[in-house]
């Protein structure tokens, strides 16, 4: 268990962590808009994810794994809805 102490337990598999996903997904679309704010909000998350993995509810990896998958998502929708909503 590489010395990780569990605060509280599930049975699920948690890579990548949905949380990170969600809230990571949210800055960036925060960011987009206001720049500022969006750092803010990307500091927030960061320290949630800091403490979801002091918590032991995640590795390090399921974090990492879920910021990336948040942003890109963010950036693909923002593409997508900019290039069609041309289109009407």
């Amino acid at each position: 268990e590489l010395g990780v102490s569990h605060l509280l337990s599930s049975n699920s598999y948690s890579f990548p962590s949905g949380h990170a996903i969600t809230y990571f997904a949210l800055s960036a679309g925060v960011f987009m808009a206001n720049r500022k704010l969006g750092l803010v909000f990307f500091a927030l998350v960061f320290i949630m994810g800091i403490a979801r993995i002091a918590a032991g509810m995640h590795y390090p990896l399921d974090i990492l794994g879920g910021a990336v998958l948040g942003i890109l998502t963010a950036y693909v929708l923002d593409f997508v809805y900019k290039r069609y909503s041309k289109i009407n």
